[in-house]
């Protein structure tokens, strides 16, 4: 590269795979400090082809182990090779724009991590007296090249008629070191929020699903929420984290839902508001090869669909769904656990920048409880076949 300018050799980088670009940090100090920044980042997100999605995962009974799924050939048609097992249980609660958002359980705190950077930042839990502390969401705006990352935190409680809950909302400014309460508060109809589907950051909103089939929907420019009612196939009998696979395909929300002889995909438009069945899967699941309901929605990218079945206390199948060729295939297999709430998490590597406290400083090893520094590094080195 020796004949190469800087403009040149940066321009090569930012197509780099995310791990090789952030080893050329080291080629001199101005490239360190290019690589290290948000516009590099932002530059680097929209010209990468590599944004193929893999999947984390972890289950509700040992949310420190974690495996990584390739979704992509060639497929390990075998037992995962690629897991780690953490010290301390760091279960995932978001994704979003290539970071994570952990939940620390011991210490309790969150923790926003750039698993490819090794970038992060712990952020305490804010305290609401006599509020029921909801889901928290991971909300990463990479149209610019500012990446702005916001943690946002549900919390309710029941109204005095015991039918309507009130809602009200906190958000978290990465690079920020408080919570700021958002002074609205918004009333609907009594519901729990699913615990077992991860919050989706679309639309410039974050969405929570909720037990009832509805979506918790929260404008984060606007400060506004409403409720988006559920696409309506018989979703209040769907046991959601079981049956049910919901985020964001190709401009538009997805609802996946495994029925014992279907699997019916349904997609919301936000200019009509209006739900659509998309396709219509038979289910390969029956009660020879599967005991765990109809099967496990695993990831839904608008091409591919990946579906779990397993017995209990048996190895589950992973299987693929081509929509193109209507086709299924098995890929893989996931070990056996002792629950049936599987989270598979998916996860776009990027370079985006969290807070510039990284794993690998020494000052960091110096002021980080050990326990936490052992999780961060094993889901760093997790994600270096990426």
């Amino acid at each position: 590269m020796g004949n190469l300018n800087d403009d040149t050799v940066l321009e090569v980088i930012s197509c780099f795979r995310p791990r090789d670009a952030v080893r050329c940090k080291s080629l001199n100090k101005n490239f360190n400090a290019y690589i290290s920044n948000q516009r590099f980042a932002h530059e680097h997100f929209v010209k990468s082809s590599h944004k193929v999605c893999n999947l984390i995962h972890f289950s509700n009974t040992s949310p420190n182990v974690f495996y990584q799924l390739r979704l992509d050939p060639p497929y390990p048609f075998d037992m995962l090779e690629i897991y780690e097992i953490l010290p301390i249980q760091v279960p995932i609660l978001a994704s979003c724009g290539g970071l994570l958002l952990l939940h620390v359980l011991s210490y309790k705190n969150y923790c926003v991590f750039n698993p490819i950077t090794g970038e992060f930042q712990l952020v305490s839990k804010g305290n609401h007296d006599g509020w029921i502390a909801g889901p928290v969401g991971l909300a990463v705006d990479s149209s610019t090249d500012s990446f702005t990352i916001r943690l946002i935190a549900v919390h309710v409680k029941e109204d005095q008629s015991q039918v309507n809950q009130v809602c009200k909302f906190t958000t978290f400014t990465v690079g920020s070191n408080k919570w700021e309460e958002i002074h609205i508060e918004f009333v609907c109809k009594s519901s729990k929020l699913s615990r077992n589907t991860q919050p989706v950051y679309f639309h410039g909103s974050l969405h929570w699903l909720r037990e009832d089939g509805d979506i918790l929907a929260f404008d984060i420019r606007k400060c506004q929420a409403r409720i988006i009612q559920g696409p309506g196939n018989k979703t209040s009998i769907m046991q959601f984290g079981y049956d049910i696979w919901f985020g964001g395909v190709q401009g538009s929300l997805a609802f996946v839902s495994a029925f014992q002889e279907e699997i019916v995909i349904s997609v919301y438009h936000y200019e009509n508001k209006e739900w659509q069945i998309r396709h219509i899967i038979e289910n390969i699941s029956n009660t020879r090869n599967n005991n765990y309901r109809n099967g496990i929605p695993m990831f839904f990218d608008g091409k591919r669909l990946s579906f779990l079945l397993r017995k209990r206390g048996e190895d589950g199948e992973i299987y693929m769904h081509n929509i193109s060729t209507k086709s299924w295939r098995k890929i893989g297999l996931v070990p056996e656990t002792a629950d049936c709430i599987q989270n598979f998490i998916p996860f776009a590597p990027t370079m985006a920048k969290v807070a510039g406290v990284y794993l690998h400083d020494q000052m960091t090893q110096l002021s980080l409880a050990s326990e936490i520094k052992e999780s961060l590094n094993g889901l760093y080195e997790l994600m270096k076949p990426m």
